[in-house]
């Protein structure tokens, strides 16, 4: 497994949560949190080719402590994922 937050931006204003799904491409989709907003945006990661690609960044990432909102929206989401399922 690979802590996708590894794979952004350092500079990114974002914290990716949740990976939600991956299609045949190996585009992940899932939810970020931006803790400047407090909004849960969705995301769409696509890998780049290259050299640099295979090598994930190796900066620790700080822990993020997410509000309540978005706690018990996960929350959910995983609930509704598993019955659905």
């Amino acid at each position: 497994m690979t802590d996708l937050n590894t794979l952004i931006p350092p500079d990114s204003a974002l914290q990716l949560i949740s990976g939600e799904g991956i299609n045949d491409r190996g585009e992940i989709a899932g939810t970020a949190f931006d803790p400047s907003t407090g909004e849960a945006p969705a995301f769409l990661a696509v890998a780049h080719c290259g050299p640099a690609a295979a090598e994930p960044a190796t900066d620790p990432i700080p822990k993020v402590t997410l509000p309540e909102n978005i706690r018990v929206l996960l929350q959910r989401r995983m609930r509704f994922g598993r019955l659905g399922g």
